[in-house]
């Protein structure tokens, strides 16, 4: 009698550790799911998936975030042109880069006159010192941009994500 209680208890508490762990496995497919839609960034996507980060626990919630936070540091490496923001997502920050190195190198092929008279070594000379300068300036500028810009966004977008999954 006793041998039956015991592995009727036993046999209890397997079902419902099977029933949690598929109702955190279904949490686990739903969130995926929603971080690839990228759901964290509206109010009601941040609801939706605090109500799903609820059925998991702290762990399966911290595994989770480490899955899918948004890395930056390799995106740092390509600040020309806004690649690293392209590739990172954030495409506001990618078309700002672009546009800042374009015009930045449009005013200095502008302003200079690489024809070769009067130059040694075929050096450029500066019709317009002001331009060429101003071009130099917005393409540093860009460049130090770029590179803080994926910085900027994985601190935004990994705050978003430790919101949602309440891991603050």
């Amino acid at each position: 009698m006793r041998k039956i209680l015991v592995l009727t208890v036993l046999l209890a508490l397997a079902q419902g550790l099977w029933a949690q762990d598929k109702a955190s496995e279904e949490a686990w497919v739903k969130l995926s799911l929603m971080m690839d839609s990228r759901a964290y960034r509206t109010d009601a996507g941040m609801m939706e998936m605090k109500a799903l980060a609820a059925q998991l626990s702290p762990l399966q919630r911290y595994q989770f975030y480490e899955k899918y936070k948004t890395t930056g540091w390799w995106c740092l490496l390509n600040p020309v042109l806004g690649l690293g923001s392209y590739i990172q997502g954030d495409t506001l920050s990618g078309v700002i880069l672009t546009g800042a190195f374009v015009a930045g190198g449009v005013l200095q092929t502008v302003s200079s006159d690489r024809a070769d008279r009067g130059s040694r070594h075929g050096a450029p000379n500066i019709n317009n010192p002001g331009l060429y300068y101003m071009g130099v300036a917005i393409d540093l500028g860009a460049l130090a941009y770029g590179f803080w810009a994926p910085w900027a966004f994985e601190k935004k977008e990994n705050g978003q994500i430790r919101d949602a999954l309440a891991l603050n």
